[in-house]
């Protein structure tokens, strides 16, 4: 009886999970069918005419981010939406709230390379060489980040969170274009504050490294596999060679240190309990 009683249970649970996934793929694939029609693409359009009254010559785009946040053992999860309109350039964002079915946006805010201190973009691509998916940080001109977003080649209303279904791969194309001569046009104009963004980042994970190196030469005496451990984790964090034009750091110093004097104290304690010192 026990084992008829495993049996149906690992049954029930079989079929409640291939429930869910048949659910996930006909889900998918209506969104997928309803995106093909272009009717919120279409709507989208429609709000960034009115948005930008008398321009022309643009392109227009969905993007959203999703901040996540963890605190402790709760996850806290915040969804962006932004309507992006973009020309030769010139880049207009403006942020989207939905409302049964409404789309709901906030003026847009314009943004040129002279507003620009640094522009951050990252474009993954699929197996077929097109483009999956666009990521976009910005900041001004004291190193402040103004915005981030992704723009996605698929969008599909996986949930509550998630309103829209637009196919955009084409836009993406061009927008990856933009946003990759926009950032080689600010990063040339504002060189000294990317080198000064990226030495305070240096100096932050830098004093993380050496916090957890000094640690990890405690620890290490007593029990070496922790100190290995924080010495590892703050070699990872530590500022690399090819980000201090070759030379190693004290913190990267500390970390080395850290892991041998742990390694060490492991040879040490093996000899212990083996008896031979």
């Amino acid at each position: 009886m026990p084992e008829n009683n495993t049996l149906y249970a690992i049954l029930i649970v079989a079929v409640i999970g291939l429930a869910i996934f048949i659910y996930i793929q006909l889900r998918e694939r209506k969104n997928k069918a309803l995106a093909e029609t272009g009717a919120d693409k279409a709507h989208l359009k429609q709000v960034v005419e009115k948005l930008l009254p008398g321009e022309m010559g643009y392109r227009t785009l969905y993007g959203h981010w999703e901040d996540v946040q963890h605190m402790g053992r709760t996850t806290r999860t915040t969804y962006y939406s932004y309507a992006l309109a973009f020309d030769a350039e010139r880049l207009w964002i403006a942020p989207l709230k939905f409302q049964q079915g409404s789309i709901l946006p906030a003026q847009p805010v314009l943004v040129t390379r002279e507003d620009l201190g640094r522009a951050d973009t990252d474009v993954t691509t699929a197996k077929d060489g097109g483009i999956r998916r666009i990521n976009v940080v910005l900041y001004d001109k004291s190193g402040k980040e103004i915005v981030r977003f992704n723009a996605d080649a698929e969008n599909l209303r996986e949930d509550r969170f998630h309103h829209v279904n637009i196919l955009q791969e084409e836009e993406c194309g061009h927008f990856a274009r933009f946003m990759n001569t926009l950032s080689g046009q600010v990063l040339q104009e504002n060189q000294d504050l990317v080198e000064r963004m990226k030495a305070e980042a240096n100096a932050g994970s830098g004093k993380t490294a050496t916090i957890l190196a000094v640690i990890g030469i405690f620890v290490g005496c007593l029990l070496p596999i922790c100190g290995i451990a924080l010495g590892v984790i703050g070699l990872l964090m530590a500022p690399k060679p090819k980000e201090t034009l070759g030379k190693s750091t004290r913190p990267r110093i500390l970390c080395m240190v850290t892991i041998a004097l742990s390694i060490l104290a492991a040879i040490f304690q093996a000899l212990i309990a083996a008896g031979i010192i």
